[in-house]
């Protein structure tokens, strides 16, 4: 057995045939010398999320990465204001699914991820600015599908899109806190959500 010049592996069957030459890894491969820590985490980074690359497409301008049957499952909508104060506690569901772009909705989140609960999250600013070393965990451990909305440029505009589609595509609500005259409140309003609504907390009952 040798190697030639092209990356391919010569082999002899036996001494009586001629040698024949059989192709056993792919021409032109990437390779890279890793010389720092970070670059080493990168790539491990890299490896981690391989499996979720292959971006789903729903329609409409969605994509989606993660696991696909979070979707079929109930999904409790967990929508909040700003500047709103803590709840004492979270629900139980089958799924938690929201953008948790506001403050609360943010800390909200961290407690789910850190109560290994299962979650579709529609980050603000697209799929791969979002993956955390907590995000990348759930990812590997079939607890999340991120949904990338169309717009996603992180202005106000946005937002009521994405609180738009949670409203709508929930099965439930849950809103700890609903401002008074503020975007939620009059979304709710407007698409006639209350029948869906868990618990209404503080404002808004």
């Amino acid at each position: 057995m040798s190697q030639d010049t092209r990356g391919e592996i010569l082999v002899a069957p036996n001494r009586s045939c001629a040698m024949d030459k059989i192709r056993i890894w792919h021409r032109n491969y990437y390779e890279m010398i890793v010389r720092t820590p970070e670059a080493e985490q990168t790539i491990a980074n890299y490896i981690r999320l391989n499996p979720w690359r292959c971006v789903m497409d729903f329609g409409n301008g969605l994509r989606g990465m993660g696991n696909p049957a979070l979707w079929t499952g109930k999904k409790l909508g967990v929508l909040c204001s700003r500047n709103a104060p803590r709840p004492k506690s979270i629900p139980k569901a089958a799924v938690f699914f929201g953008g948790f772009h506001s403050p609360m909705e943010k800390e909200i989140f961290e407690k789910l991820l850190d109560c290994k609960q299962p979650v579709i999250y529609c980050p603000a600013w697209g799929l791969e600015g979002a993956l955390s070393p907590a995000v990348l965990e759930a990812l590997e451990q079939n607890r999340m599908l991120m949904l990338e909305m169309k717009n996603r440029d992180g202005d106000l505009a946005a937002a009521e899109q994405r609180n738009r589609f949670v409203l709508e595509s929930a099965d439930e609500l849950w809103l700890p806190h609903v401002t008074p005259g503020g975007m939620l409140d009059r979304l709710i309003r407007e698409l006639n959500m209350r029948s869906k609504v868990r618990a209404l907390l503080e404002h808004g009952k």
